[in-house]
């Protein structure tokens, strides 16, 4: 049998529809796909940006530590300097206790100068009496008849004197006990203020020691300053890479706007193409219909962006 050999705008109809045809749907899957690895990106970033953030929320926390640490250290630095005023107040006490004892020690000389005042006082008794003794002694020349009478008198002046020698000779020694006893008196007082400038000594070593720590404390808190500017840097850097996600997040949508625009000259196109094949199914009347169809699809695929 003799084969029916198509017309000729047939064939190139049928060619131009497959060809449009698959351009058309490669165009689409390519698209989408470049929209789905862009998307991907997006989401690799937001989760970069998800570790950063969790990276600044364990900074932070070392932050709250430090100031726990630095709180700890302040404390501590309070606790001591109750210690130095507790041991002032001791060392005042002590002060207190010397002042005490040496206002005993001026009572005691006191008491001493009056004792040899009346000491003094005896001896003048004594001169007085030895002179009586010598105007008796002259009595008892003029008066021969009285002599034994002045003797026995003599005798029991001179017992008396005897008597008064022994009490001097015993309030001199005394006198004597009472100056070895202010003497070792003396000699604790000062002992005792060497006691008071060796804790005295105590005392400025222990400031000494106040004022290293509060160096190193003053050295802390120029830690916590530099980590502060630090994590204020690292907040800096998220800022900076949230913006770069919107701007990334803008491209994203301004790429979605143009698949929606594609999408439209797709739906555009396949309206054009079912005018086509509409127009092929009713070609047979006028060719008329099949070469607007044409101008049609030229005309859409002209105005694609």
């Amino acid at each position: 049998m003799q084969e029916v050999q198509e017309p000729a705008w047939c064939t190139v109809s049928s060619s131009l529809c497959k060809v449009c045809g698959v351009d058309l749907l490669g165009g689409v899957v390519a698209t989408l796909g470049g929209v789905l690895d862009l998307l991907g990106g997006v989401v690799a970033t937001l989760g970069g940006v998800q570790d950063l953030l969790g990276g600044v929320i364990a900074t932070l926390g070392g932050v709250v530590d430090l100031l726990g640490g630095v709180i700890a250290t302040l404390g501590g630095v309070l606790d001591l300097l109750g210690g130095v005023v507790a041991t002032l107040g001791g060392v005042l006490d002590l002060l207190g206790g010397v002042v005490a004892t040496l206002g005993g020690v001026l009572d005691l000389l006191g008491g001493v100068v009056a004792t040899l005042g009346g000491v003094l006082d005896l001896l003048g008794g004594v001169v007085a009496t030895l002179g009586g003794v010598l105007d008796l002694l002259g009595g008892v020349v003029a008066t021969l008849g009285g002599v034994l009478d002045l003797l026995g008198g003599v005798v029991a002046t001179l017992g008396g004197v005897l008597d008064l020698l022994g009490g001097v000779i015993a309030t001199l020694g005394g006198v004597l006990d009472l100056l070895g006893g202010v003497i070792a008196t003396l000699g604790g007082v000062l002992d005792l203020l060497g006691g008071v400038v060796a804790t005295l000594g105590g005392v400025l070593d222990l400031l000494g020691g106040v004022v290293a720590t509060l160096g190193g404390v003053l050295d802390l808190l120029g830690g916590v300053v530099a980590t502060l500017g630090g994590v204020l840097d690292l907040l800096g850097g998220v800022v900076a890479t949230l913006g770069g996600v919107l701007d990334l997040l803008g491209g994203v949508i301004a790429t979605l706007g143009g698949v929606v625009d594609l999408l439209g000259g797709v739906v555009a196109t396949l309206g054009g193409v079912l005018d086509l094949l509409d127009g092929v199914g009713h070609l047979k009347p006028s060719p008329l219909v099949f070469v607007q169809s044409v101008v049609k699809i030229t005309g859409n695929e002209m105005h694609r962006p």
